[in-house]
C-alpha cells in the first residue's frame, strides 16, 4: 500500500523574507508615535497621581500642626463674646437675642484638604442684636474689634470700612479664618474657622445649656 505524501511545511522564498524585512520598518514607523503617545499619558498620569500625592501630604502637615476643631470652637468663642462685650460697651441699647453661642454652618474643606479624613471649616455665630452700631461710634468699636480678633488668632488687614453699614470682615488670607460683624437694622456676629481636623460639635443637653443673658433696658 502506497503510503499518502505528508503535506510538506511551505517554505518562505527569498522574495517574501525580503518583503517582510522591508515590511517590519514601515510597521514600526507607522505604530511608533501611537506607543510614543500611549507611554507619555502614562507617566503622565503618573506625574499627575505624585503631584497629588505631594500636595495632600503638605495640607496634612499643615493641618496636622493646627489646634483641633473643638480646640478652636472654644477660642472662637470667647472671642465673639469679648467681641460682644466691646459693642455693648459702645452700644447699650442694642438687645441680643437668648440664641449664645452656636455652630451654624460646616463645610467641606478646599482641595486638596478635602481629601483628608474629618476635615471640616466651622462657622459660629454669637446671636443677633436688634439695632445697630451708632456711625459716631464705629471708628473706635472698629479698632477694639481689630485687636480682639489678633489676639485670638485672626490677624490680617482687615476690610477698610468707613462706616458701621458697610459691615466690617477680617480675613486671613493664610488660613482661611475670618470674622465678620454686620450691622445694617440688626447686628450679628460670625465666625469661620480654618480648614480643622474633628468633628461639628454636639449640641448641649439642655441642663448643660447657658445661662440667659440679660437683655439690654
Amino acid at each position: 500500500m502506497t503510503q499518502p505524501e505528508k503535506p510538506s511545511r511551505p517554505s518562505m522564498s527569498v522574495g517574501n523574507f525580503i518583503g517582510l524585512l522591508i515590511a517590519i520598518p514601515a510597521l514600526l514607523i507607522v505604530l511608533g508615535p501611537s506607543a510614543l503617545l500611549l507611554v507619555g499619558l502614562a507617566q503622565g498620569e503618573r506625574d499627575q497621581r505624585r503631584q497629588e500625592e505631594e500636595a495632600v501630604a503638605q495640607e496634612q502637615a499643615i493641618i496636622d500642626a493646627r489646634p483641633p476643631y473643638q480646640e478652636v470652637a472654644a477660642e472662637y468663642q470667647a472671642m465673639l463674646s469679648e467681641m460682644r462685650d466691646a459693642i455693648e460697651e459702645h452700644a447699650p441699647e442694642l438687645r441680643w437675642d437668648q440664641d449664645g453661642f452656636r455652630e451654624i454652618e460646616q463645610a467641606k474643606c478646599p482641595y486638596p484638604a478635602d481629601e483628608i479624613e474629618n476635615t471640616l471649616i466651622g462657622t459660629f455665630s454669637l446671636g443677633r442684636a436688634e439695632g445697630a452700631v451708632p456711625e459716631k461710634l464705629w471708628p473706635e468699636l472698629r479698632s477694639e474689634l481689630v485687636e480682639v480678633a489678633a489676639r485670638h488668632g485672626v490677624s490680617d488687614r482687615p476690610d477698610n470700612w468707613s462706616k458701621p453699614s458697610d459691615g466690617f470682615s477680617i480675613r486671613d488670607d493664610e488660613t482661611g479664618a475670618s470674622v465678620t460683624l454686620r450691622t445694617r437694622g440688626n447686628t450679628t456676629l460670625e465666625a469661620t474657622t480654618p480648614c480643622l481636623i474633628g468633628q461639628r460639635l454636639q449640641p448641649k443637653a439642655e441642663s448643660d445649656q447657658d445661662p440667659p443673658r440679660r437683655m439690654s433696658p
